[in-house]
């Protein structure tokens, strides 16, 4: 829990899902939040009025998102290894007639290695919770009541500190022959460098990179890569990430992440938010 608040990770719990026609398998036994007379209650939410059930589930996502937080540290940690700073989930789970979590299933689109820490969160919470008083039908009768959960998990603390750095590369112009990098330094001056062997060549200071980009020979570069502006890539580890402003979203950009020379998109994040990770932060700064 301490790691959390120290670098700031939110969990957000949107609203409960009650349409049972999205339930990953066959639940007809079992009932909605919605189809129920009573709702389940959570331990600590005893004094809500038993007939509310907005109230009562909100309180039991509340409740059940202060335990899933204790639970995540490996995973903020993973996380930062491998450089994402957002994971979306859903986790579909059933509260029995035992008062119990059960039937615990994270369900498709969200981030896997996500998945992987929710289910164990989850069954960790129903060994450690005692009893969840159970819903009842509308004839009165204990029931099982099953719920879906979206999960947003979020790193938003910069991370920048961690690094010496001198410049920030916010553009990158290269072809088969030529590359150059646009950087700006702490004090915001932007600055244009000739990439060669390894070496930075400074070819001087622009007042922005409109100005270089509409100068030769860095505007037939740009039309050679149908006006794909690079940020920059760099291998981190064994992974090649290359980091580029998106077409389709203004002020964004995309990180594709190459394994064993497989690219595939990683995440798409605004362009601000680049400072919450560790690897993308070493792709961008120079020294």
């Amino acid at each position: 829990m301490k790691q959390l608040i120290t670098i700031l990770v939110f969990i957000l719990f949107g609203n409960f899902l009650f349409s049972q026609e999205n339930f990953s398998k066959d639940l007809n036994e079992k009932l909605s939040a919605q189809e129920v007379k009573k709702m389940a209650v959570f331990p600590g939410c005893e004094k809500i009025n038993e007939n509310n059930k907005e109230k009562l589930v909100n309180c039991l996502s509340d409740k059940l998102g202060q335990l899933v937080m204790k639970k995540m540290d490996f995973f903020t940690s993973e996380m930062e290894d491998i450089g994402l700073t957002k994971a979306l989930a859903k986790v579909q789970f059933v509260i029995n007639k035992e008062g119990k979590i059960t039937e615990v299933e994270p369900l498709k689109g969200g981030n896997i290695i996500l998945n992987q820490y929710l289910k164990k969160a989850f069954q960790e919470i129903s060994t450690e919770t005692v009893y969840i008083k159970p819903a009842l039908s509308e004839d009165g009768q204990v029931c099982e009541v099953v719920f879906q959960l979206p999960i947003n998990f979020q790193i938003t603390a910069s991370k920048i500190d961690d690094f010496k750095w001198k410049e920030m590369t916010v553009a990158t112009i290269k072809d088969e022959n030529q590359e150059f990098e646009i950087r700006i330094d702490k004090k915001q001056k932007m600055k244009l460098y000739q990439i060669s062997n390894g070496n930075n060549v400074f070819l001087g200071n622009y007042n922005s990179s409109e100005e270089i980009f509409k100068s030769e020979p860095y505007q037939t570069i740009l039309r050679k890569n149908e006006n794909k502006v690079l940020v920059a890539e760099r291998w981190i580890g064994t992974s090649k990430y290359k980091i580029v402003y998106s077409q389709d979203k203004v002020g964004y950009i995309e990180v594709f992440r190459a394994i064993d020379g497989k690219e595939e998109l990683f995440e798409t994040l605004p362009q601000e938010n680049i400072i919450y990770s560790k690897i993308y932060l070493q792709v961008v700064l120079r020294n």
